[in-house]
């Protein structure tokens, strides 16, 4: 359990939202942080923007999920970098400028706060240091792949875990009977081989080729930002199964379907009649 406020009450087993849990709350709050970078670059007095996303990327911190606040400090810093190129004159000083208040009310917050923040985020450092039985999952999938190559076992049969009314059950557990959604490998790569072995993998590395030509080919801000926020996802599933969940599987849906529709130079939005 974690303390989601500064002044140490609250368990981020409360930030339960249905279709997820605070790692999943993370996750969204990760994807959603680069999304106002696009109208930082593109409209007048973009730092209000700037300062939006870098509301969401405090709030990740708050959802004391440690794969989302470690790789959206990346996503974060693409973002500043994507954010000051392409800004223009007074507007990337502006935009400068709240990215140094940032750092700023980091420095003050880490003198001022220090023992709360501690107390804050000591969890996240106790639970990262408890990794073997992630591990173990890992090469328990490893193992199913090795049995089934070719087609994995399939969703409910492979080695997964799932968070459910609280505590975690795996694949095979009563608690899982009659539960939708299966137990995870918590990683992209394991749960691909595991689940539908070498074909899955293949598949989902032709979509994800398409995904990457998609951007490179025609870059543009909207492509880029949601590239970010997608980004984003695809980082921290490499420590949970986010891109098999339903609520962000569902927002990198609409991310796709927006970065496929957006108009190019061959192939222009068509003029109304």
């Amino acid at each position: 359990p974690g303390a989601p406020g500064l002044d140490g009450e609250g368990d981020r087993r409360q930030l339960y939202t249905g279709w997820g849990v605070w790692n999943c709350t993370g996750c969204v709050m990760a994807m959603c942080m680069p999304a106002p970078v696009y109208f930082a670059v593109k409209k007048k007095h973009g730092w209000l923007f700037t300062l939006i996303s870098c509301v969401y990327f405090l709030g990740v911190f708050l959802t004391q999920s440690r794969g989302a606040i470690l790789f959206s400090a990346v996503v974060f810093l693409a973002c500043i970098v994507y954010n000051l190129v392409v800004s223009k004159g007074r507007e990337r000083l502006y935009n400068a400028i709240v990215y140094g208040a940032l750092v700023l009310g980091a420095v003050l917050a880490l003198l001022i706060f220090s023992d709360q923040l501690a107390a804050m985020f000591r969890s996240l450092l106790e639970d990262g240091l408890e990794s073997q039985p992630r591990l173990n999952l890992y090469q328990q999938c490893w193992q199913a792949f090795l049995e089934s190559p070719a087609f994995g076992k399939g969703w409910y049969n492979s080695p997964g875990e799932q968070f459910v009314n609280g505590n975690i059950a795996a694949n095979g557990d009563p608690a899982l009977a009659n539960y939708f959604i299966p137990g995870f490998a918590h990683n992209t790569f394991f749960q691909l081989i595991a689940c539908g072995g070498i074909l899955a993998f293949v598949a989902y590395l032709i979509h994800r080729t398409q995904t990457i030509l998609m951007v490179v080919r025609d870059p543009s801000p909207l492509k880029i930002v949601a590239f970010l926020c997608i980004s984003s996802m695809l980082f921290t599933s490499l420590v949970d199964n986010h891109v098999f969940n339903l609520g962000p599987g569902i927002l990198y849906s609409v991310l796709l379907i927006f970065s496929e529709r957006v108009p190019t130079k061959k192939a222009p939005f068509p003029k109304r009649a």
